[in-house]
């Protein structure tokens, strides 16, 4: 139950039951949702809303007053993601799915259901508008069914919602746009940090990185996870994620659960390449 002041746009996670009364300085919203690992809302006199459908969820976009082109390309990317994930790892879990400018500089952070972009994004950032909600919009499979200790293995998470951006650019755009994307995004960071000397083991808490946490974080954990596709195939692949999905939806996996649940459903010995990517530095 939230009160708010009638002038307030409510962008949250879960969704409003009914219409709040009108009339008066404040309205009451009723909340519900579920599983959820957080809650989180934002509200502004400024936001504005564009929304569609897509496999079957509501879509919204919260955007700013002058904003409306970068706010109307948010909502489409974020429809196409959807229906990209669903169809590759399996169903989205809730009816709505917001996605919300917030005071996040050119970042971008993960609720159930709700996608907070920074404002950075949607100005002078436009051009990373795309790959970073492709990668949020992942965590709603990755985190939010699917969880695992985002502090003690961050890459676990971090890790497939990033590579699952080049499944949606080779969906969306074709292999050459995905391959773009590995290039730029994870093997040319990676490898001035393997020349620079601040290459890491991935499999550490976030606390034991520095500046080099978003290279090991995302863009190396990215490159075991592509690794592990091409030695696999994509059939097989998809399968292992499915299967991941399956069996622990609104658990916490760690990543021996990953590794374990991919051999057994690969038939595959993955130790030497999990330890490769994942727990050896060069």
């Amino acid at each position: 139950s939230l009160t708010l002041p009638q002038t307030l746009t409510l962008a949250t996670t879960g969704f409003v039951v009914g219409e709040p009364p009108t009339g008066g300085q404040e309205r009451t919203y009723q909340i519900i949702g579920g599983p959820l690992r957080e809650f989180a809302w934002l509200a502004s006199a400024e936001y504005l809303i564009a929304e569609r459908t897509a496999s079957g969820v509501t879509v919204r976009s919260y955007y700013l007053p002058g904003d409306e082109a970068a706010g109307q390309a948010a909502l489409n990317t974020a429809a196409a993601a959807l229906q990209v994930y669903t169809e590759a790892f399996g169903p989205y879990p809730f009816p709505e799915m917001d996605v919300a400018v917030a005071p996040l500089l050119h970042y971008g952070m993960e609720y159930p259901g709700l996608n907070l972009i920074g404002l950075d994004l949607y100005r002078d950032k436009r051009a990373e508008l795309e790959n970073r909600l492709a990668h949020e919009v992942a965590h709603q499979w990755w985190y939010a069914q699917v969880g695992n200790d985002q502090v003690n293995t961050p890459w676990l998470d971090e890790g497939l919602a990033e590579h699952a951006t080049a499944t949606y650019y080779r969906q969306v755009f074709g292999e050459a746009r995905a391959n773009t994307l590995v290039n730029q995004r994870w093997l040319v960071p990676y490898q001035m940090a393997v020349e620079r000397g601040y290459d890491a083991i991935v499999n550490q808490p976030s606390s034991a990185f520095g500046e080099e946490y978003e290279v090991m974080v995302y863009a190396k954990a990215a490159m075991f996870f592509d690794a592990l596709r091409q030695q696999l195939g994509d059939d097989q692949y998809r399968a292992v994620l499915r299967a991941y999905i399956d069996r622990y939806r609104w658990r916490i996996a760690t990543p021996d659960d990953f590794l374990r649940l991919a051999e057994s459903v690969s038939g595959q010995e993955l130790d030497g390449l999990y330890s490769h990517w994942i727990l050896s530095r060069q």
